[in-house]
């Protein structure tokens, strides 16, 4: 209903499947994922951010909520010490994820150059949600100065 009434129904499209099976020459203003990164390995996640980096278009939102290492407090350490370790074995056992442990999206983040532009947490259980701006190309900022300029 939000979609409507901004008038961008019609852009918004859903994609079901692997991330694998998205086309690299698609490009999207807004990228959503949530409780997705956290069942991968590093060096899987990594791969993944990659690709997902690929095709978000440049000045575009990475939405993100999943687990976390950052977030502080009794509660947030008791999680990550206890309770998360029991949730990964458990979905080991019934539905074969690969991670033994929290990936850190934040690395591959930082290391592009993304801006957070809003964050959450629960520290309950270890919880963040970010906003992050992917910065615009070189190219980009060259034609929005030479806009500019005109």
């Amino acid at each position: 209903h939000a979609a409507q009434a901004l008038g961008i129904a019609e852009r918004i499209q859903f994609l079901q499947g692997g991330v694998e099976t998205i086309g690299l020459q698609r490009r999207f203003d807004a990228i959503y994922t949530a409780f997705f990164l956290d069942q991968f390995s590093q060096t899987h996640c990594e791969a993944i951010l990659q690709l997902l980096d690929s095709v978000l278009s440049p000045g575009g939102v990475w939405l993100y909520v999943d687990f976390t290492l950052y977030v502080q407090g009794r509660s947030a350490r008791f999680y990550r010490a206890v309770v998360t370790p029991l949730l990964y074995r458990f979905f080991q056992l019934c539905c074969g994820i690969e991670a033994s442990s929290l990936p850190d999206p934040q690395v591959f983040w930082r290391a592009h150059q993304y801006v957070c532009i809003w964050e959450s947490s629960y520290p309950r259980a270890s919880i963040a949600g970010y906003m992050l701006k992917k910065p615009l190309a070189a190219d980009d900022l060259m034609n929005s100065s030479v806009k500019e300029q005109e």
